[in-house]
């Protein structure tokens, strides 16, 4: 949420806070009056007869008028969702404020739904905050627009170019963001020799960051430069609106979000700036047979016109910004994640060191062409990944017609909610589900085996475009870290509950850490 409040007679609560507690309170609000209790009684009545028109609809917990299912928004909306299907199935429905929605608990549902050919579910929501994201207006993106032609170019393009540049073969993002590893490792041992005990989480985001603007736009990161302060602070708020709004399920409550508005403009403007100075430059130093960086890649697509004439000049700049901002919050959050299960199990981070020891060796660092001889190095990442499961729910889709699924009638802008952390953590496919244990990623062998019930980036044509170049991070900060470091826990070992809101992140803890002999 928002830290801009709007003042009401000289006082620090906000409107939106004082509604927000408001629609939470839920059976309390009946004792209001007996006045309030008719009127909530009457709606609901007429609310539950429309209900019963809608004879092939899922059920689901009953709703309030206007309030519906939101509590079970509140807070760790992926346990009580979750918790949900052991009483009305592994699909169903809630209410949330404005919207019908239908939660997709099941791995045949969720691969049903998200499958290339299912076109019904292609939409996103017309939340409030998708608007903010792109100057008012959601369709300017990739992850927040329906997918129509002009999307599916620009998803073409991030996939095509993303894979190509993060092969083993082509070594220029392997060689890009390993300096920005080197660089981390010697600021980790900086910060350990002058405070002990320190929290990763901030580090990782400007590393990524640094990295981001290096693979766009080829621009290497100078200590003495303020704009990446200034990126950093704009992407920072652009993250925070991704986060779950009630405004987004009830719009009313955007009528005192002028300034949450305002300032999110702002920001976007001043990244869209920085984009258009970048883009300037590389204009003039352009050729076609040499690629420094993804706005060079993009500059031959739309050459060669592999677009057919989709993308316009304004789709560039906000092509860019979606570019230089994805994975902010993702990618360090599961860096994050990763140290702290490693501080957590330290006979699982011996594991991992002991193997690349004998793979690597002690003379040279990690390399993408290792991964294929790292199989539990690599099991541990995907194992981090399920048990956190970052998407729970992916992000939203809304249905664009009506149609029927998995036997169900589905009315045309109902939210659909594919429930990733269900099937992560669902008895059926996992033993043991809660429990941490790398090597149900590997077989009686110890070769990695990838189930088809993992989906830390869901599928079909709404797939993570990204996952190649998260996949790449992922590897590559891992096993130099632990190749070059041990870590320890700080005043305390993390707690690795995590909280839910867009993304699960890990709650802040700090690490002690010490270079390897």
């Amino acid at each position: 949420m928002s830290s801009a409040n709007l003042t009401v007679m000289k006082s620090d609560v906000s409107i939106s806070s004082i509604l927000e507690k408001f629609l939470f309170m839920g059976s309390s609000l009946l004792e209001v009056n007996r006045w309030v209790v008719v009127v909530l009684f009457s709606l609901s009545f007429i609310y539950l007869l429309k209900k019963r028109g809608q004879n092939n609809y899922p059920i689901g917990p009953r709703t309030l008028p206007f309030v519906g299912s939101i509590d079970y928004f509140r807070t760790k909306s992926h346990l009580r969702l979750t918790n949900l299907k052991d009483r009305y199935g592994d699909i169903y429905s809630i209410k949330a404020g404005n919207y019908n929605t239908i939660v997709v608990c099941s791995l045949q549902g969720i691969l049903d739904g998200l499958s290339a050919d299912q076109v019904y579910f292609s939409g996103r929501p017309d939340f409030k905050s998708n608007d903010l994201l792109y100057l008012g207006n959601r369709q300017r993106g990739i992850a927040t627009a329906d997918l129509g032609s002009k999307t599916q170019v620009k998803r073409h393009f991030v996939e095509e170019s993303l894979d190509s540049y993060c092969s083993a073969e082509v070594n220029c993002v392997e060689q890009k963001i390993t300096d920005e590893i080197m660089s981390l490792i010697c600021y980790f041992l900086q910060q350990s020799d002058e405070i002990k005990a320190f929290d990763p989480a901030e580090s990782f985001k400007f590393a990524h960051l640094h990295i981001m603007l290096q693979l766009v736009f080829d621009e290497p990161y100078s200590p003495d430069d303020d704009s990446v302060d200034e990126l950093f602070d704009c992407l920072e708020r652009r993250f925070s609106t991704k986060k779950r709004k009630l405004s987004d399920y009830f719009p009313i409550l955007g009528t005192f979000s002028g300034d949450d508005f305002k300032e999110m403009g702002e920001k976007s403007r001043i990244l869209l700036k920085h984009i258009r100075r970048y883009l300037n430059k590389h204009k003039d130093t352009y050729h076609p047979s040499i690629m420094r960086d993804m706005v060079d890649q993009l500059l031959l697509f739309l050459e060669n016109n592999e677009d057919n004439g989709q993308i316009e000049t304004d789709d560039i700049d906000y092509l860019l910004l979606t570019l230089m901002g994805s994975g902010f919050g993702a990618v360090p959050a599961l860096l994050t994640w990763l140290l702290g299960y490693m501080v957590a199990f330290p006979e699982i981070q011996l594991k991992v060191q002991k193997e690349l020891d004998e793979v690597v060796g002690r003379k040279r660092f990690p390399n993408l062409s290792d991964q294929p001889y790292l199989p539990y190095t690599s099991a541990v990442i995907m194992e981090v990944q399920r048990i956190v499961t970052l998407y729970p729910f992916l992000l939203p889709h809304r249905s664009m017609d009506n149609c029927i699924f998995q036997g169900y009638d589905v009315p045309a802008d109902t939210l659909i909610l594919f429930n990733i952390w269900s099937v992560h953590h669902d008895k059926r496919y996992w033993r043991n589900p809660m429990r941490f244990d790398p090597k149900r990623f590997l077989d009686d062998n110890g070769a990695l085996t990838i189930p088809d019930f993992y989906l830390p980036y869901g599928t079909g044509e709404r797939r993570c475009p990204g996952e190649s170049l998260v996949d790449v991070e992922a590897f590559l900060f891992f096993t130099h870290l632990l190749h070059q470091l041990i870590f320890t826990p700080g005043p305390q070992i993390p707690n690795l509950e995590g909280e839910y809101n867009y993304i699960i992140s890990p709650k802040p803890f700090k690490v002690t850490i010490r270079a390897r002999d």
